[in-house]
């Protein structure tokens, strides 16, 4: 597992990701509804990722900027896991935010999954979102 440069400090208290092999998903009901907009199941991508989704009105309390939050973000991209932090974030409006990154990805098929997990990384159940694209050799 692999956090990019800017992400949510891995060294704070409550954000130990060690045991995240480990993990297994628990349940919550307290989440609110995750969905992802774009890309759309099946769509081919470059490089440069732009992942569109509706999220709560007060995304910012769902982040790594809150260290409170019985759950936060997480974004990945295969077996690489992003925890955004707010201002990585960009609101479109009507509860829609955009996030934009980079990674060394290899041209072909993968899986973008977005959801909450708790405090000890562990993925949240109900409401994971995942897609399907196929990333071209280009950004």
């Amino acid at each position: 597992m692999a956090a990019m440069p800017g992400m949510g400090n891995m060294s704070d208290p409550g954000h130990d990701m060690s045991s995240m092999d480990d993990a297994k998903p628990v349940a919550s009901t307290d989440t609110p509804p995750l969905k992802i907009v774009g890309p759309i199941d099946g769509a081919t991508i470059g490089q440069r990722v732009a992942v569109v989704f509706e999220g709560p009105a007060q995304l910012s309390k769902y982040t790594m900027d809150n260290p409170e939050a019985a759950a936060h973000l997480h974004i990945a991209l295969d077996d690489t896991e992003l925890m955004p932090m707010g201002e990585q974030l960009i609101s479109l409006g009507a509860k829609q935010y955009v996030f934009i990154f980079d990674l060394p990805t290899k041209p072909g098929r993968h899986t973008i999954s977005l959801y909450w997990a708790d405090r000890l990384h562990k993925k949240i159940e109900n409401g994971v979102q995942t897609i399907s694209v196929e990333v071209t050799g280009s950004k």
